[in-house]
């Protein structure tokens, strides 16, 4: 596994890969396209990543809100424990056993690599 599996470095990493292209694909977009829109939400208890439907709403003719609900419930991916919609935004939870696991494996390595 990658080290930047589950760390947001302006869209580096495993983790934020499979967010753009779970993206990219359930919007009929490029996933360089919403790269760039992922950010880290506001409030900790929101999740790990967001996903604002704000410019979406123009293309679509829908509200923010009602887009994100719909994304909300149509996206799934293992590596999230949740994926919920609040306001006009997408907010995705990493899971955490999964980042756990992730950790323990990157200080092995490290390890290894000190011997």
């Amino acid at each position: 596994m990658e080290e930047a599996v589950f760390l947001f470095e302006g869209g580096n990493g495993k983790c934020t890969n499979q967010l753009q292209e779970l993206l990219a694909k359930a919007l009929n977009k490029s996933a360089e396209e919403t790269i760039k829109q992922i950010e880290r939400p506001k409030q900790l208890q929101h999740g790990d990543y967001a996903f604002p439907c704000f410019t979406l709403a123009k293309e679509k003719r829908q509200s923010p809100q009602s887009i994100a609900t719909e994304l909300a419930t149509e996206l799934s991916h293992e590596e999230f424990s949740a994926i919920t919609a609040v306001g006009g935004y997408v907010n995705f939870t990493l899971d955490k056993k999964l980042a756990g696991d992730v950790l323990k494996d990157i200080l092995q390595r490290r390890r290894l690599m000190e011997i």
